[in-house]
Parts: structure tokens; C-alpha cells; sequence
């Protein structure tokens, strides 16, 4: 945790003998290369400070801690929690957590915190003895964008994570890997203190671990909310079955815990042991080698509801089950593996006991915990010759909120203003004047007009502004097939007629809720964008307003609106209007060749939902990222096994059959219709290219013609990048205009990411509605008690995109 200094205040403000003890902000991480970061933070996401308060010479004190920040605008967001201190309780030591949303510069990354008394004013705080008013980190904390940040927050210390970020490593992985560690017990109490992760690892796993229900609770959100956790348990893996919260998301369940004497197949697998050398007639009879010592697993078995794959059954062993299992829960995923993690690098044979593995080729060496952890989370390996500059593609996604119509009327209406007013001061006012003789009232007709011409231009600006609040959205909601308990984002464009001062809120259920209260969901100011070395921009004001963030209940108040644009970011977990089902069976290898769908003819997909689907497509997987029967990994599914199937509109109410696609033709990609394998044309890379060109091309996709029998799929530059964004891991780097390969960055848009997802027993159905789906932002008078007013987005002014889960038969 970054140390803390304090500066001294001038004047002379009220007295308090509270003592900072600490500062903790991000998290401690070690990246490659690089010595271990006292503080790492993520730009546009919230970063938790932890603070430490201890009450000297004093009885008791009540106050307020808060911590401030710029936000985009210019404006200053603080969050604000209550501090009792008490010498009688705890020996007036107190720990708070607070949330900042750290900007790019420089010189905001440094957390202010100020202490106040129950009158809100500030009180000076004691270091090292002396008085102080403002405290300061006095190391600035270390930015990453693109990268993967790993967080194991096992008690012991035989997870290695470390591992993955050796220097040895450096430019191994198509993004920088920071690990850090934190002890279970000193998670934050909400979700969103833990977004700035990737994946967690949880060795030796015990819900004993953590200190309050509350902590759990956001372990289990921050899955929901899209996380990866990796849940290791032998020995402990009964308390796991006996916690609701965990037990209701695990894909298997457990049996007692026994001694085994090797763990099968999977080092063979997951992290390429050898097998012992036997005669090629023996082959098929050879055991695993036994472990160094014997290891207590748990047998477990696979759960039947939720989408799980197990990465290893041996029917021969029945003891073992599924080792390895992992599910998809809400938009994230748990993994859990029935042996300790300590066990499985300490005991098996042949494994690398030291962690630092040579770089040979650029490839991951074999029986080591890199490569478990690369096979177990996925993570692609660097491409040679890549152009290190990351392209990014938040702008777009942010396209459809930055009231962009309005600025192109404004121009118009102003250039036609001007044309007006010119003619009308000049040539219509002097010849009315000199009509009637009136020359002499030349400059006080002149006047008349210019009065005329102000009034009429403020009642214009006004009617495009418009006189209350008019928002634009965007909504990506994620749902499984047949449910309506769903989990979203959304991206608000806020603007009102007048400088007024507003409480905004995000409701789980804007029908029925009315006031706030604690929550899953979030809402915070939407991040920038920012270059590939974490610099940003934003504007500035000579006396800038404050307002509040409420992060745990979904709260921004007393924000300040300038009669401008301001834009807005928020998390949802709640339900949606209907459904969208689907019955999908693969179709047999055997009947394969020469198919010109995946599926059986039955298949179909069908939408309940009150909106038409319009742009859709179906997405599906034909291979894991790890095949299960030899553990091969597969790092560029896009171009050999993964499909984006173009439906067009799926109407509401109504069904399609995926089963055939007669309305799709081979001259869509100019093939023959003695093309050896049709599916080709359905590739994911084939659509990426497709993607890339409407992205960079505003007006050509748009407007190019829809060959003779096809429906339309031509998108808007912001579903294009939506779906990049969605897919980007799946496919090699596009090449830049040198013809040098070019990484797209992940940065705000990392929670969009599907990869992990797309599996062979499973598809997804991505279309998109002209509406603004579930998601509500709400607002109110700043400091008003009323009930908040729900607004309702502009017509033609939102969009969603919906990415449904389909169960897929095999």
C-alpha cells in the first residue's frame, strides 16, 4: 500500500487527535520486468483506498472521511463514508474504504483525503506527531489500461501466480500480466472494489477466510459482474457446499475428501507431464506416474443445470470424478479444481519446482504453473512483428451518446441564422427604411433586428436543447436463453436545458423502486478515452463543483449540469420484459461435409421479447480453448472453429430455424457454390475484416447496397465495434496501414469481452433493438426528498444490444 504524507493546511483549523496510519490505494503487483508496484490502479474503473485511523489522547471523535477527485468535466467527485472512533472499542483504531475514479494525468493520481467533524468542517490529523489538514500519497500509483491484473488471495503461498509475472516472461502473453496478492480477509465489501482485476485465485479455499458476509457477497458479484475465479479446495471443500453463496454458483458437487495416489491424466493435460516410456503395445495400459507423495482430492460430479465443461473424466478412476470443472455464472465464470494448488506443483512429477522459465520460441514451458495458469484462464500468447500501439475502440462505443444529431443541427440552424440575420440587418432593413424616408432611424432599425434576431436564436438553441432532461443510451444486456434475470451496462448522455444541479440514481428495477438503497448495480461519470501510455485529457473549470458518489448505492449527488453533455457509465443486475429461447443440436461430425449449417434442422431460436432483433448474428464455438481428451490449446479459434452466423431480424414473437440458411447465398463472399466447405464463408476473421471497414469507414457501410436476396446487415460504426469488442480475442491483430499487425485495445471495454463464453456447448445470440431495453438512469432535485423520476431516453435516441446464452446439444 502506497505510504501516506501529509501537507500542512494554512489558517488555523479545528484540532483532532486522530493519527493516519495508512494509505492504501489498488493494489500491491509485481509486473514484468519490474519491481513490485505499492499501488496499482486501472483508469476509468474504481480503485479502492483503504485507510487507517487510530484516536490518540481523545475519548471519542465522530466525523466524516472523504476523498476527492477530478472527474472528466472538470468537475470534483468525492466519496464520503461517516468515521466513529471510540478508545473504549477497538482501541480507537478504525479501517475505511472509499472509491476514487483515477484519471490518466499525472498529477491526479494522487489521492487527497480530508477529515471532517460532525459540522463538516475540516480538522487537521496527526503524523508523526505533527498537525496536518490534507493527506497525500506521496508515491503516484502505476497505471495499467490493457493489461491483466491476477489477484490470489489464498492464505497460503502455493498458488504461484507469481510466476506468470516473471521478467523472464516479458512479451510472452498479447497483454502484460501484474499479479497481486491479497489476503481474503481484506477483500473491499462491494463488488466494485475488485473491477479493476481480471481473476482471482483462491487456493486451499475457506469461507473462514474472510471476515464478514459482506466480503463474500462481493466476491460473488464481482463474478456476476464478468470476473474469472479459480476455486482450489480439498481439504476445505466442505465448508464451500455448506455457504450458500458459494455452493449456488459451483459447477459440481463435492464429495468427502480421500488420498489419492496420482491425479490421472490431468498434469499430462494442463501442463504436458510425460507419461513414463512403455512399448507402443503397452501404450494404452500405461498409468500416471504416482505423485511424489500422496494428495487429498475431493471426487466430485458434475452439476446438470448451467453450462459446465470438465476438462478431464477418467471412467478408470472413478474415485477422481471431475478434477477440473468450470461454469459460466451471470457474466463471469467459476473454475473449480478438486486438489489444492500447492498440492498439484509440489507433488506431482516432472514439474518445474523454480519460477523462472526461460524464454525458448516464445512459447510457455511445459510442466509448469505458467502453463497451467495460460490454459486454465486462457491467455493467448504474443504474436512476433506487432505493432505496439494499441488501437482503441471506446470512441465508438461512445458514438451513440454524444447527441451528434444535435451538433449538425446546431451548425445548420446557426449557418441559416446567420444568413438570415445578415440579410434581414442589411439589405431588408434598408430598403423598408428607404421606402418610407426613415434613413435617419437607420441605427435604431439595425438594433431592432439584432434584439430580434437574439431572442429568436436563444428560442432556437433552446428547442434543439431542449427545456428538461433528454438523455442517450446504449444498454448491452446479457441473459441465458429462456430467463429473465439478466445483468447489463449502459452508457448515458445527459443533457439539460438549464444550469441546474441534479441526484442521479440507477435503479435495479426502474418500475417499482423509488428510493435508493444498497445495491449491485452502479453508476459513476463515464471514463475518456486514453492514449496507449495512460495520458488523457480533459477540461477544467477556474472554480469547478463538487459532488458526491454513492457507490454502493448507485448514486451520483448533487451533480452540476451547465446546460451541457454529461456522460454517465452504470452496471445492472435486475430482469427484462420476456425472453429469447432457443434449441440448438450440433450437427454430427459425420454429416458434416459439404453442410451449409452447424446445426440440425430443427434447431431454432426464438424471441420473446416485445422488440424485434434487427443485425443479428450467431455466434458459436465448434472447439474449447482447451480440448479435453489431449489438453491441446488453442489460441486463434477465429480462424479454424469459431463462426459468426449473420440472421438478420429475428421479429418479435416470432422463431427461426438456424437449422438451414437458404436465404443466405455463396455470392455474399463471392464463393462457388463448389466450395469444399461452405461454413468457411461464416468464419470469424472473414467478419472482423467485414467489422474493421465499417469501423473505419463512417459513411461507405452504410450506404452500400444489400446484394439481391439477402437481408440487410449492414451496421453503424458503434454495432461494428460492439462486436469487435465482444470478440477481439478470438482473432489475430488486424494489420495497420504499414501491413504491420496492430492489437485492439481493451481499455473501458473490458467487461464486453466474450472469450471465455464461447465454448462448444454453448452460443450466443447477439442482436440488436432500437430501444432502450431494462436499464433507467433517475433523477431528482440535488438534495430533494422526493421520489426519483425515472427519464425516459429520446425518441430514436437509444440502443441495445442483446447477447443471449444458448445451451447448445451434443
Amino acid at each position: 500500500m502506497l505510504a501516506g504524507t501529509v501537507s500542512a493546511a494554512s489558517g488555523a483549523p479545528a484540532f483532532a487527535d486522530v493519527v493516519v496510519q495508512s494509505i492504501g490505494v489498488g493494489f500491491k503487483a509485481r509486473g514484468f520486468g519490474q519491481a513490485h508496484h505499492e499501488g496499482v490502479i486501472r483508469t476509468g474503473t474504481w480503485t479502492p483506498i483503504v485507510v487507517d485511523l487510530q484516536l490518540e489522547n481523545a475519548a471519542s471523535f465522530d466525523g466524516s472521511l472523504r476523498v476527492c477527485q477530478f472527474d472528466p468535466d472538470g468537475d470534483v467527485a468525492y466519496d464520503e463514508v461517516p468515521v466513529h472512533l471510540l478508545a473504549s472499542s477497538g482501541g480507537g483504531a478504525g479501517r475505511y474504504v472509499l472509491y476514487v475514479l483515477p484519471s490518466g494525468i499525472d498529477t491526479d493520481r494522487q489521492v487527497r483525503l480530508d477529515l471532517l467533524d460532525e459540522n463538516r468542517e475540516a480538522v487537521t490529523a496527526l503524523y508523526n506527531g505533527v498537525p496536518y489538514r490534507t493527506v497525500r500519497t506521496e508515491d503516484i500509483p502505476h497505471i495499467i489500461t490493457d493489461e491483466i491484473l491476477i489477484l490470489d488471495i489464498s492464505v497460503g503461498s502455493g498458488a504461484h501466480a507469481g510466476a506468470l509475472s516473471d521478467p523472464e516472461l516479458k512479451g510472452l502473453f498479447n497483454r502484460d500480466v501484474f499479479t497481486a496478492r491479497l489476503a481474503a480477509g481484506d477483500l473491499p465489501e462491494h463488488w466494485i472494489g475488485l473491477e479493476a482485476v481480471d481473476y482471482i485465485i483462491w487456493d486451499e479455499a475457506d469461507p473462514a477466510d474472510f471476515k464478514s458476509p459482506a466480503q463474500l457477497k462481493a466476491l460473488t458479484d464481482w463474478v456476476w459482474h464478468g470476473g474469472t475465479l479459480l476455486i482450489a479446495a480439498s481439504r476445505t471443500a466442505g465448508a464451500l457446499t455448506t455457504t450458500a453463496m458459494i455452493n449456488e454458483m459451483l459447477p459440481v458437487d463435492i464429495g468427502p475428501p480421500q488420498i489419492a495416489g496420482d491425479l490421472g491424466f490431468l498434469p499430462q493435460r494442463l501442463m504436458s507431464i510425460p507419461m513414463p516410456d512403455a512399448p507402443p503395445s503397452e501404450k494404452e495400459k500405461v498409468r500416471p506416474p504416482p505423485l511424489l507423495e500422496p494428495a487429498t482430492i475431493v471426487a466430485c460430479k458434475t452439476r446438470a443445470e448451467g453450462s459446465v465443461f470438465s476438462y478431464y473424466e477418467d471412467t478408470d478412476q472413478p474415485v477422481l470424478g471431475e478434477l477440473l470443472t468450470r461454469r459460466t455464472w451471470g457474466s463471469g465464470e467459476v473454475i473449480f479444481l478438486g486438489v489444492t494448488l500447492h498440492d498439484l506443483f509440489t507433488k506431482v512429477p516432472g514439474i518445474r519446482q523454480t519460477e523462472v522459465f526461460p524464454l525458448e520460441n516464445a512459447r510457455v514451458q511445459p510442466g509448469s504453473a505458467v502453463e497451467f495458469f495460460q490454459r486454465v484462464f486462457f491467455l493467448r500468447q504474443e504474436l512476433h512483428n506487432v505493432d505496439p500501439a494499441s488501437e482503441g475502440v471506446y470512441p465508438q462505443v461512445q458514438a451513440p451518446i454524444n447527441f451528434a444529431a444535435n451538433s449538425a443541427l446546431f451548425l445548420i440552424l446557426s449557418l441559416m441564422l446567420i444568413i438570415a440575420y445578415v440579410g434581414t440587418a442589411t439589405f431588408g432593413s434598408w430598403h423598408l427604411l428607404k421606402q418610407r424616408g426613415w434613413h435617419r432611424h437607420s441605427w435604431t432599425a439595425f438594433s431592432a433586428v439584432a434584439l430580434a434576431s437574439s431572442f429568436l436564436s436563444v428560442l432556437i438553441v433552446q428547442s434543439v436543447r431542449g427545456f428538461g432532461q433528454t438523455v442517450e443510451q446504449l444498454s448491452i444486456i446479457d441473459v441465458n436463453a429462456g430467463e429473465i434475470r439478466a445483468r447489463g451496462s449502459a452508457l448515458f448522455g445527459l443533457k439539460t436545458g438549464t444550469h441546474t444541479e441534479l441526484d442521479l440514481w440507477l435503479p435495479a428495477d426502474p418500475l417499482m423502486d423509488r428510493q435508493p438503497g444498497t445495491t449491485s448495480c452502479m453508476l459513476r461519470p463515464a471514463p475518456v478515452a486514453t492514449s496507449v501510455d495512460g495520458l488523457e485529457s480533459r477540461t477544467t473549470y477556474a472554480d469547478p463543483e463538487r459532488y458526491n458518489l454513492a457507490p454502493s448505492n448507485a448514486m451520483i449527488e448533487g451533480v452540476s449540469f451547465r446546460a451541457t453533455l454529461k456522460k454517465l457509465e452504470g452496471r445492472w443486475t435486475g430482469q427484462i420484459a420476456g425472453s429469447v429461447e432457443g434449441r440448438l443440436q450440433r450437427l454430427p461430425q459425420a454429416s458434416r461435409p459439404g453442410a451449409e449449417s452447424l446445426f440440425t434442422a430443427d434447431s431454432a431460436v426464438t424471441n420473446k421479447l416485445p422488440v424485434d432483433l434487427v443485425k443479428a448474428y450467431l455466434f458459436y464455438a465448434e472447439d474449447d480453448h482447451v480440448l479435453p481428451k489431449t489438453g491441446a490449446f488453442i489460441d486463434q479459434r477465429g480462424r479454424r472453429s469459431l463462426y459468426a452466423i449473420p440472421l438478420g431480424t429475428i421479429a418479435a414473437g416470432t422463431s427461426m430455424n438456424v437449422g438451414t440458411f437458404p436465404h443466405l447465398h455463396d455470392v455474399r463472399r463471392g464463393l462457388q457454390n463448389n466450395e469444399p466447405n461452405p461454413l468457411h464463408k461464416y468464419l470469424l476473421v472473414e467478419e472482423h475484416k467485414r467489422w474493421n471497414r465499417s469501423v473505419r469507414s463512417m459513411i461507405g457501410s452504410l450506404t452500400a447496397e444489400v446484394p439481391a436476396g439477402q437481408f440487410d446487415m449492414r451496421l453503424e460504426p458503434f454495432q461494428a465495434t460492439l462486436l469487435l469488442a465482444s470478440t477481439m480475442e478470438e482473432v489475430e491483430p488486424r494489420t495497420n496501414q504499414w501491413g504491420q499487425p496492430s492489437v485492439l485495445s481493451r481499455q473501458h471495454v473490458r467487461h464486453l469481452e466474450l472469450r471465455q463464453a464461447l465454448r462448444s456447448d454453448t452460443a450466443i445470440l447477439i442482436g440488436f433493438a432500437n430501444d432502450p431495453g431494462p436499464i433507467r438512469v433517475a433523477s431528482r432535485s440535488a438534495g430533494s426528498q422526493r421520489d426519483f423520476r425515472v427519464i425516459e431516453p429520446r425518441e430514436g435516441g437509444s440502443w441495445t444490444m442483446y447477447r443471449v446464452r444458448i445451451p447448445v446439444q451434443r
